[in-house]
């Protein structure tokens, strides 16, 4: 810790009104301070000099020593965190220029118009004299857009405009790990060599290849190819099981083994648990299952133990 290098920029009468840090303004304020506002020293204490600038590491703004009714300002000090009387220092707040169309903000205090929850990140869309026309950017049992009062919106931080920008990003539903579909664009540049209806796995789901707005897919960790994300569907664990033999779910084919999961539904002695061969259907989509006569079932009453595709003794 120390010291800030500070640039005054302009005074009144002997006092420092503007001073100038990391290539942002700050002017003179007056009243509690907040996180991330500097402040000047006007007298001595600790490690601390007249003259050197701090930066505010904290808003403690009901924080009083026991017995004494003056507020404390706490900075970063010159070797450690450091808090004083607030007399003793000058407050001085980064300037921020006024918010525009396409900027992102954070809702604070809104109880003059509509209740949007304090904490909502939005995006300026249309401005008049007194405030803001705002959508928010991830809006859950809220309305699309609200009219707020210009001291109900801050500045978003580069933090939060960074992950405003990821959850309008149609990517976002995409996650490192996920099974997809391939629904369009197979064999097309840039997913040469895939075909639609192939099961893949997203990489990245924000690569920055080919103008930085797809997703990087793999198909049994052999070849990489890049989709929109419109060319891509999220399938489950059992569609996912499926889709590897090339078929949908509960898609069953003579020779297939499966077991019996719902005996209730049939009329043959079956057994949960018991284990046959599918050896044939009728016209109504039920198949039988060669380990009884007459033992017909449907696809909701068998899972697949193996499919014929992958049988050994064929």
């Amino acid at each position: 810790m120390a010291a800030l290098d500070v640039k005054v920029l302009d005074m009144k009468d002997g006092e420092v009104t503007k001073i100038s840090y990391e290539g942002a303004e700050y002017e003179r304020v007056d009243g509690e301070e907040k996180k991330g506002d500097i402040a000047l020293v006007l007298e001595a204490w600790g490690s601390q000099e007249v003259g050197e600038y701090y930066r505010v590491n904290r808003e403690e703004n009901e924080t009083y020593r026991k017995g004494d009714s003056k507020l404390f300002v706490h900075i970063e000090g010159k070797y450690t965190d450091a808090e004083c009387y607030w007399e003793r220092v000058q407050l001085f707040r980064k300037i921020e220029e006024p918010l525009k169309v396409g900027d992102y903000a954070r809702v604070e205090q809104c109880t003059k118009y509509k209740p949007i929850p304090d904490g909502t990140l939005v995006v300026i869309k249309n401005i008049d004299i007194e405030g803001y026309v705002a959508t928010p950017v991830n809006p859950v049992g809220i309305a699309k857009d609200y009219w707020l009062y210009k001291d109900e919106l801050v500045r978003a931080t580069d933090e939060e405009v960074a992950e405003a920008e990821r959850k309008l990003d149609p990517r976002s539903k995409f996650e490192k790990g996920d099974k997809v579909r391939i629904i369009s664009g197979g064999g097309e540049f840039p997913l040469l060599g895939f075909h639609d209806g192939e099961i893949c796995e997203v990489i990245d789901p924000y690569c920055m290849q080919h103008n930085g707005d797809r997703i990087q897919i793999t198909r049994n960790s052999v070849g990489i190819g890049y989709a929109l994300p419109k060319q891509l569907e999220k399938v489950s664990g059992e569609a996912v099981k499926w889709a590897e033999i090339g078929r949908e779910p509960g898609e069953y084919k003579e020779g297939d083994i499966v077991r019996v999961i719902d005996a209730s539904k049939s009329s043959a002695a079956l057994v949960n648990g018991e284990i046959g061969e599918i050896t044939g259907y009728n016209h109504s989509g039920f198949f039988k299952v060669s380990h009884k006569a007459l033992c017909w079932v449907d696809s909701s009453q068998v899972e697949l133990v193996t499919p014929v595709e992958r049988r050994f003794d064929r």
